[in-house]
C-alpha cells in the first residue's frame, strides 16, 4: 500500500478529485492503531475483516434470493437478463 503524499500516512486524506474524507477521530484512532500492527498481526486483521464482510455477503445474498423467489424470479431469468444486458441478445 502506498502512502498519502501529504500525511505520510498508508491511509487516503483525500479522495480522487480532491475532497477529503471525513474522519472521526475514533475512526483516525483505529487507524493510527492499524499502522502499529506488525506485519502478522495485520494479515489477521485483513483475515478477520474479510470473513465479516463475507458473511454479511451472504447474509445480503439470502435476502436477495427471499426477494427473488416471492416475486417468482428463478435463476434462469436472472441469467437471461444479466446476458442481455453483457450481450445484447
Amino acid at each position: 500500500m502506498g502512502t498519502d503524499v501529504q500525511t505520510g500516512s498508508p491511509w487516503p486524506s483525500r479522495l480522487a478529485g480532491g475532497g477529503r474524507f471525513l474522519m472521526s477521530p475514533q475512526v483516525d484512532a483505529i487507524l493510527k492503531q492499524i499502522e502499529g500492527l506488525d506485519e502478522a498481526d495485520r494479515i489477521i486483521l485483513e483475515q478477520r475483516l474479510q470473513n465479516l464482510a463475507e458473511a454479511e455477503w451472504k447474509r445480503e445474498a439470502e435476502s436477495a434470493r427471499v426477494v427473488a423467489r416471492q416475486r417468482g424470479i428463478d435463476q434462469q431469468t436472472i441469467d437471461e437478463a444479466v446476458d442481455e444486458l453483457r450481450y445484447g441478445s
